[in-house]
This record gives structure tokens, sequence and C-alpha cells, in this order.
């Protein structure tokens, strides 16, 4: 890992922290104060929703005074001022315009002397048990009223037509004086729209629930019973979003029969925890600049010159040039380090050049050692070839054309005589055509050996220039079929494998491609098989035999694998068997495994000697890559 993705990750692993820190301060120590004001902010809303009916109570309640202490109103309950009804009572707008859904006129002793009741949605008339339109019963909690206009009873109550303001004043004149006449009921039901008038005059949402629903049972809605057992409003998360307040009303009987539920969106906590991601985000950025600016500036004075120096250093490693120089002019420590590495540089320079005139002429006598060992390989057929040629031509036939010739001129006078019954020139045309099918068979042989010779010498050839490009430092690389490779080296060294009984088998996939050296492979391959032939044969094994693999791995890596049924190579000598001037023949020199090894490392490959368990012999495996880069790669 370079050193500015580790001072990097280091910064940013310290920001992260404070980040992960600050956040959990923000979070245990901050955050709750903002749920504090936002259960205060939700007991006033439930307060204030509560106000609003109480203020429209004590409204109905004021209303109920003013009807009660007129002194028209109280004739009209002692029967004297029957112009009351038509003049107040008749005009049915009047209940309408100001929310009276009940009003009763009742004597002292709870007799009815006048009622009205509003009437169903259906249009029925309407009926309330709670209050009987003809008399109410002894004890009643509306008739405690004092002949005092003072005295007054204002409560809730459910009753059939849902919830209802009641208010109860007694009936006495304008001077508060008595006898008592009776008393005022007023009675205002708390509809739907009622309620849409008080949430638009407290811009809060609540519902109004009836105390004796089943949703009220502690088993079934614990959030409910909590409410009804206590004597405050207490909250409830609805969910993550919103917010509950539940809080019952008392009735005249001093007893719960409402609650009132607000429900409203948790703005506080939602604008405290924007403010709270306002800051961290603010705080991120800041981290952020400060991390630019310590990059930046870790950048500028020790990361920048710091990695050209290790730019520097690894060219030179990979390129092994060693003219170019850092050239960092500064007073500090880079500066030394820099000036000591381009001093090292020069001294490694001067080491180089009296160590080059040492080694080439070590590579010279390489090279010859190297040349003189493939083009005794390759010679070795061209011997063999050549013996057979000679051989060939010691035994043709081709003499005896030379006996019919001297027929035909013994006999150039008489030829008719000559092919005549009888005559000697009877067989001549048979002879004649046996000598030539000889011939052509032998012309046919002896073309055969002559083109080995030629591959063979054009062999050497190639051996000969390979180690001229060694010496100049060049390559050619060119697309080859591994099986075409295959098939050349056999066509070299298969006079030698014939003479001495060998057989080859080869399993070759075609088309397995590689970018390489043809000649340089080929002269591989052709070691290869000289060095199974010659261990079978110093070995005497039986049947001797030569398997090749062509093809490609699971990796698609191609392989040629040349395996053999000789003596195998002992486990003391696997190590050190590519190792130059390691030999195991008596007249060999150690070359040519050697230099097998270094002409497929110079092309990216691989040249292994396989493990196996498996039977006698040995198996070498050479791996080559599908393309390598056309630069030479110095072994």
């Amino acid at each position: 890992m370079q050193l500015r993705t580790r001072i990097t990750l280091l910064l940013v692993a310290v920001l992260t922290v404070s980040m992960i820190v600050n956040y959990a301060i923000q979070r245990v120590a901050v955050a709750p104060s903002f749920r504090v004001l936002e259960h205060d902010d939700a007991i006033k809303d439930w307060e204030r929703c509560k106000a609003a009916i109480t203020r429209d109570s004590e409204a109905l309640s004021a209303l109920c005074f003013d009807w009660a202490s007129w002194d028209d109103a109280y004739g009209f309950v002692q029967d004297k001022n029957p112009a009351f009804f038509d003049a107040n009572l008749k005009n049915e707008d009047w209940f309408t315009d100001q929310k009276i859904d009940v009003l009763y006129f009742c004597r002292p002793d709870g007799t009815v002397y006048w009622s009205h009741l509003a009437t169903l949605e259906s249009g029925a008339p309407a009926s309330l048990a709670w209050m009987p339109s003809d008399r109410l019963p002894a004890g009643h909690p509306l008739l405690a009223v004092k002949p005092d206009k003072e005295s007054k009873i204002d409560g809730l109550v459910h009753t059939e037509l849902g919830f209802m303001l009641v208010s109860s004043r007694p009936i006495l004149t304008s001077k508060n004086e008595g006898p008592l006449a009776g008393v005022l009921v007023f009675a205002r039901r708390i509809t739907a729209e009622t309620v849409d008038v008080l949430r638009t005059q407290t811009s809060v949402h609540f519902d109004l629930m009836d105390m004796t629903t089943a949703g009220m049972n502690a088993a079934e809605n614990p959030g409910m019973a909590a409410a009804i057992a206590s004597d405050s409003p207490v909250e409830e998360l609805v969910d993550s979003t919103r917010l509950a307040v539940r809080g019952v009303m008392k009735g005249l009987d001093n007893k719960p029969v409402m609650l009132i539920q607000t429900t409203g969106e948790r703005r506080i906590s939602k604008q405290g925890n924007d403010a709270l991601n306002m800051a961290t985000v603010s705080l991120l950025g800041a981290g952020l600049l400060t991390l630019v600016a310590l990059l930046l500036s870790m950048g500028w004075l020790v990361l920048g010159p710091l990695g050209a120096l290790t730019r520097h250093a690894t060219e030179v490693g990979k390129s092994g040039r060693l003219e170019g120089r850092v050239n960092l002019k500064r007073a500090d420590e880079l500066g030394a380090l820099a000036r000591a590495f381009d001093d090292m540089l020069t001294q490694l320079d001067e080491f180089r050049a009296n160590s080059v005139a040492l080694s080439r002429q070590a590579g010279m006598a390489e090279v010859a050692a190297g040349v003189l060992h493939n083009v005794g390989n390759a010679m070795t057929n061209v011997n063999i070839l050549a013996e057979t040629v000679a051989g060939k031509l010691a035994k043709s036939k081709a003499p005896n054309l030379s006996k019919v010739s001297a027929l035909l001129n013994e006999n150039q006078k008489d030829l008719p005589g000559l092919f005549r019954d009888g005559g000697k020139g009877q067989q001549l045309p048979g002879y004649i055509t046996q000598l030539a099918d000889h011939l052509k068979s032998e012309m046919v042989d002896l073309q055969q050996d002559l083109a080995g010779l030629r591959d063979g010498l054009q062999h050497v050839k190639a051996i000969v220039a390979s180690h001229q490009d060694i010496a100049s430092k060049s390559n050619f690389l060119e697309e080859a079929d591994l099986a075409d490779v295959i098939a050349k080296s056999l066509l070299i060294v298969e006079a030698s494998l014939q003479k001495h009984g060998v057989a080859v088998e080869v399993d070759a996939q075609p088309h397995t491609l590689v970018t390489c050296d043809f000649s340089k492979v080929s002269q591989v391959m052709v070691n290869l098989l000289t060095n199974a032939k010659d261990a079978m044969v110093a070995a005497n094994t039986l049947n001797p035999r030569i398997q090749v693999r062509v093809g490609r791995d699971g990796k698609g890596t191609a392989f040629i694998e040349v395996s053999d049924n000789g003596p195998g190579v002992s486990p003391e000598n696997r190590h050190k068997l590519f190792g130059k001037g390691f030999t195991t023949k008596a007249q060999g020199h150690g070359i040519g495994l050697h230099y097998c090894w270094l002409a497929i490392r110079e092309m990216n490959g691989t040249l292994s000697l396989a493990e196996s368990n498996e039977g006698p012999g040995a198996t070498f495996r050479l791996e080559m890559p599908t393309h390598i880069g056309a630069e030479r790669v110095a072994a």
C-alpha cells in the first residue's frame, strides 16, 4: 500500500472517529432536549384544545345567564308573558344560529314548562333519557341551582345526541330578585362541525372519544387506560413521525366522560434532527476541507518529493538505466536522501561499465558453447541422413543402365534380329520397365533424404542466426502454432529416432497459438527429444517411446509435454537439472537444458521437470503465454 494511501486512510479514520463521537454527543446530550420541548409543546396543544371547549362552555353559560336574568323570561315561566314565546321561541333560526340544541324552562319542582330539542339528522324528533322532556327527576344535577344569579351548573354530558355542553341557571328578575321562578337549561351538541371549528381556532388536530367505548378497555388499549387513570394528559408516540396526547374531561358528576386526543407531527424533533444533521454535515464539510488541506500540504512538503524519488528508483530498477538523476533541490532530509541516491547511481554506473567488459567475454564463450551444442544435435541427424544417402547410392541399380546400353550397341546393326523370337531382346522391355520403377522409387527416397539434409542444414543456419540475434540483443517474435513447431522439430530428429527404434506419439490440439521465436522453440524441442532419445538408448530401454502432448490447461496457458519411458531423473539431480554445466552424459557439457531454460524464460515462458509418481521415465513441461510483449526480456 502506498504511503499516500496510508496517510489518507489514517486521516479519514481520525475524521470518522471524530464524527462518530460528535454524533454520539449530539444524540445523547442534545437530542433529548428537543424531545422535552416537543413534549411540552404537545401538552400545550392538548391544553389549548381543552381550553377551546371550556371557552365554548363558558360562552354557553353566559348566554344562559342572559336569558335566565331576563324579566320577560321570568314572566314567561310564571304564565304572565305569553307573548315571549312568539317573540323569542317561535323562531327556529335563532336556535340554529346560536347552536342551541336543548332549551328547557323548568319549574322549581322539575316540571318542564317548555322545552326545545333539536331533531335528528334523519328528521325524526329527538329524546334524551337523561333529560326527560316532561319533568326532570328530583335530585337532578341541573336543578341544584340556588336563587342567586351567581349560581350556575355548567358541565359536559354524554347523551343520545353525543357530547353536549350543558348550562343551568336560576330564573330570576334582572335585579336578581325572586322568588325563584324556575331553572333555565341550555345545551349544545359538540358535533363534527364544532370540532372542525375548534381545530381551526386552535390549529391542532384532535379527536373526542366516548369513555364508554370498547377502545377504552385497559386490556385492549393500555395507552387509553393510562390516560384515563391519570389526572394529567399522557403522551404517546404513534409512530416515528406522529405524537399523540390523551387526557380526559370530567362531566357533571365529576367523573371522566370524554377523552381528548391530539395528534400532531413531531415538528420539534424533526427540526432538531434537521439542525443536528446540518451541524453534522457542516462539521463533516469542515473536516473534509481540513483533510484536503492536510493532504495537499503533505503532498507538497513530503509525499510529492518522496513519490518522485520512489518513481525514479522504480524506473531504474525496471529499466536498468542509470543515466537519469533525481536532482531534488531541497535543504531538508528528503533533499539529502535524493543527493545520496544520485551519488549511488553514479557509482553503480561506473561499476556496470567495468562489469560489462568482463561479462561480454564470458558471454561470448557461453554463446559459442550454445552454438556448438545445438549445431551438434542438428548435425547428428544430418550425418545419419548423409550415411543413409551414401548407402542407397552404393546399392543403386543405376549402373545396370550401362549393360542395357552395351547390349543395344552390340546389336546396333541388327536391332530387329535382337527382338526376334528367342533373341535376348525379348526380355529387354520388361527389364527396362522394372529398372525404371526401381530407379523412380530410389529417386523418391533420395529426394526425401536430401530434404531432411536440407532441413537439418537450415536448422543449423537458424541456430547460428539465433545466437547472432542474442549477440545483437534482438528477437523476432511471431504468432506460431505449437503443433507446427512439433512437426518441424520431429522432421529434424526423425532419422536419428528411427535409427535407434524410438517410437513417437503426438497428441497435439490444433490452433494452439502463441507469440514466440519459432526457431528457438524448435531448438528447445530438438534438445528435449534428443535428450530423451539419448537417455533411453544409454539405458537400453525396451520399446523406447516418446509421447508429446500439446494443448491448453484450465487457465488458458499453452503447454508442451515431452515424456519418455527411460530411466528418469534421480531425486538428487532434479533441483540442479537446468544449471549450467550439469550433465549425466559421459561426453556431455551441461549446456543443452541450460540453454533451453534460458530461451523459454526469455520468451516469458517456463520449462520444468514435471512431478510424476506413475511409472518410469521423465516428463518435461514447457508453458508459454498466449501473448507476450514485443520487447526482449533478458534471461
